[in-house]
């Protein structure tokens, strides 16, 4: 499937300084706004795959609905992040086909703490870490590609203003 970023996947960068590039496919936008806002897990994860292909150095996606509650929201957010499709194995052979259920997803703690500086300026630092559990654990993308011990490290700097526009 073709999409009016393909003509940039061959560009080389001209800036003289790195540059992140954060692709968020979808969220709350539905078909009916947009109707190449990825729903299905194959829409996702084939749209994640060509953002990642494109240069994006980091990937934001949702679950499939915003619209389910409970155990089936857990379970949707379950088969996203750690569910692998037969045509994802048949993709990429170091994984298997994986259909996670519902469980508990793992343990851990965060912490985070933030300055400000003035008025304008203020940081925040953040840190976590989480020990997957369950399916979590098991899934083939987990075994092959990361670890159960998630840990997570942030920084930031903002710059707070006011427009009168709004």
């Amino acid at each position: 499937m073709a999409t009016a970023l393909d003509k940039y996947a061959d560009m080389k960068p001209t800036w003289d300084y790195p540059v992140v590039l954060e692709s968020h496919i979808n969220g709350i936008r539905t078909k009916e706004m947009n109707p190449n806002t990825p729903i299905s897990y194959d829409e996702i994860a084939e749209d994640a795959i060509r953002c990642w292909e494109a240069g994006a150095g980091a990937i934001h996606a949702h679950n499939t609905s915003f619209d389910l509650l409970g155990e089936n929201a857990y379970k949707d957010y379950m088969r996203s992040y750690f569910g692998v499709t037969a045509q994802d194995a048949a993709w990429n052979r170091r994984v298997t086909a994986y259909n996670p259920n519902g469980g508990v997803k793992g343990y851990g703690a965060a912490a985070a703490a933030s300055y400000k500086f003035n008025e304008s300026w203020s940081t925040t630092v953040q840190a976590g870490y989480e020990r997957l559990q369950g399916h979590a654990a098991k899934s083939p993308i987990v075994k092959s590609f990361g670890k159960r011990d998630q840990i997570t490290l942030g920084a930031s700097l903002s710059y707070s203003f006011s427009w009168k526009g709004f």
